[in-house]
């Protein structure tokens, strides 16, 4: 490694380490601002809402990586060329491509560290953040003991009552009674199932005194018929009262999860919004490297402005940022382009625009 790769390193490490402390705090900071009419009135123990603080942390810290390389970027590249170190690097003989060359490295690191958080760390500790919100709320642990509406694939599930019992081998199982199933498919009439009870172990339902209403696409009767007993095979992960995730917070579900549900579900377009939630995962890690890139020339370019100058051109690049991965996840959302692609999209025009403009300073 080169003296010059090892002082621009030992500059950037700093800057970008700043900002993704300074961001950190922000949003967890928010988190807080979030809870603190709810934590103050129903009087929340410090401690869970402490544990709260910390699972968020890990979630947080995923989307502050990229904003944390544009930043630091900016702020390095402003202060070497306000002190003309870049000058004598190019009056070397040093190419502005060479002489980043260390940024690449830093930008691929926080990129694996994004990869890694959102896939293995995130999924973890957001059920137990919503373990620590459902002690607070005085919510049970699985939403059959709310005996409440649960939307679940393409079934949505009722029941007036529901009880939690361990077999023998120590395996929780749910009994429920009266339940009602609504059975969605994809631009099809829905079809109705009651049952007098139920009971559901091992990721399947098995209810008794079943009663079946199916409808035609006028909503009128198709048929109605009654069984003794009738299976539904979903996985029911480990929920609570607040009920399935949102589409905001699937991307917090592990990609194995997602792709999961988008390969058994009965509807095409929320197939797609799964998809577009596992590929998101990557999408905004990848980001990291593109916007250190991207702040490098501007930074250049703008660096007799002050650090001040340097930091709001940041936040614009990653304002940009922000516009380019909604852009890319509507395009998903509506199948113009496969979820894969939309997701890679904004960090590979980010990295084209970058390597174009550091050639035009050359």
């Amino acid at each position: 490694m080169r003296l010059s790769d090892r002082s621009l390193l030992s500059e950037l490490v700093v800057p970008v380490l700043i900002g993704l402390l300074a961001f950190l705090l922000m949003l967890v900071g928010n988190t807080l601002y979030q809870l603190l009419d709810r934590m103050m009135s129903e009087k929340w123990p410090v401690a869970y809402v402490a544990r709260i603080l910390l699972f968020n942390i890990p979630t947080v810290l995923v989307r502050t990586l990229p904003i944390a390389a544009a930043v630091g970027a900016s702020l390095a590249t402003s202060r070497l060329a306000r002190d003309s170190e870049l000058t004598a690097l190019r009056a070397a003989g040093v190419s502005l491509r060479r002489a980043f060359a260390p940024l690449v490295f830093i930008g691929l690191a926080l990129s694996g560290a994004g990869i890694y958080l959102f896939e293995n760390v995130v999924p973890w500790v957001w059920e137990q953040q919503r373990d620590v919100q459902s002690v607070l709320t005085n919510l049970p642990e699985n939403a059959i003991e709310t005996a409440t509406m649960i939307p679940i694939e393409s079934y949505v599930f009722s029941f007036a009552r529901a009880e939690g019992k361990r077999d023998n081998s120590g395996r929780k199982t749910f009994v429920v009674y009266d339940a009602t199933i609504l059975e969605r498919g994809s631009g099809a009439p829905p079809r109705i199932t009651t049952a007098a009870r139920g009971s559901y172990r091992q990721q399947q339902f098995n209810f008794d005194n079943v009663a079946v209403h199916a409808y035609k696409p006028d909503r009128s009767v198709d048929y109605e018929l009654t069984a003794r007993s009738e299976e539904i095979s979903v996985s029911l992960e480990k929920i609570n009262g607040y009920g399935m995730p949102s589409d905001e917070q699937l991307e917090n579900l592990s990609s194995a999860k997602l792709m999961e549900r988008a390969r058994t579900e009965r509807d095409p377009r929320r197939a797609v919004v799964y998809a577009v939630a596992r590929w998101r995962k990557l999408g905004l890690p990848l980001m990291c490297l593109p916007l250190a890139l991207f702040a490098v020339p501007l930074a250049i370019r703008f660096a007799r402005a002050g650090t001040f100058a340097a930091l709001m051109l940041a936040l614009v690049i990653v304002f940009l940022a922000v516009l380019a991965l909604t852009g890319a996840e509507v395009v998903a959302l509506n199948r113009w382009l496969p979820p894969f692609v939309a997701a890679i999209a904004p960090a590979v025009l980010f990295t084209v625009a970058a390597l174009w403009f550091l050639r035009k300073l050359e």
